[in-house]
């Protein structure tokens, strides 16, 4: 047989059918390794969240503590402080009842010591007394009425007596003071008995005219 009688060899024997190739994935359905990466990625972004809240967790935590502390101990020095203030009251007292048998003069002299030393711690706080001298006016915001008395010489709500101070610490009043202020007397005509005082402008009705 000559070469040109040999059978033709087929081509397709070097070339695959392709049936040994994996086929390509749906369109829009991802591959099984792009869909693993992106779960991986989301739990390892849900473990970083998770571990950031567990440290602000407990950096809250460790707050409140030192702010309690903080609170506490600020609490006990407010209270030495007091303590240390009223020592000397308390001194005076001390010393005033332990000679007073001995000569009643010193007991006098220790309350006036006890009292000035009261003063004195509650001007280092900050607190000072109200003023409410006689003759002064009356101030809503800083006194209370506890009496009115009659005195022809003097305007309405001029402070009279101070019956208990009172104290303020800045603008806030702690106790207001305790007064009595004067009031003229009603005036009497002739003949007549005295009328009863009445506010200003209760007897007129609206408009200006007076009340028959």
């Amino acid at each position: 047989m000559s070469d040109n009688e040999k059978a033709p060899v087929s081509d397709q024997s070097d070339k695959s059918d392709g049936s040994d190739k994996a086929e390509p994935p749906p369109a829009g359905e991802p591959a099984a390794g792009t869909e693993r990466e992106a779960v991986e990625r989301l739990a390892a972004e849900r473990d970083r969240l998770n571990d950031q809240f567990l440290r602000a967790k407990a950096e809250l935590a460790n707050y409140q503590k030192r702010a309690g502390r903080e609170r506490e101990l600020s609490a006990l020095h407010f209270k030495r402080d007091f303590i240390r203030a009223m020592l000397p009251a308390l001194d005076a007292l001390d010393l005033a009842l332990k000679h007073a048998q001995a000569d009643p003069a010193h007991l006098l002299e220790g309350v006036r010591s006890v009292r000035d030393a009261l003063h004195q711690a509650l001007n280092q706080e900050g607190f000072e007394r109200i003023p409410a001298e006689a003759g002064a006016g009356y101030d809503p915001d800083l006194h209370r009425v506890a009496g009115v008395v009659e005195r022809p010489e003097l305007p309405d709500g001029t402070i009279v007596e101070e019956l208990r101070p009172g104290y303020r610490v800045g603008s806030l009043v702690a106790r207001h003071g305790e007064v009595l202020v004067s009031r003229r007397p009603a005036e009497k005509a002739k003949g007549d008995k005295a009328k009863p005082q009445q506010p200003p402008g209760a007897g007129k009705q609206p408009g200006g005219r007076e009340q028959p």
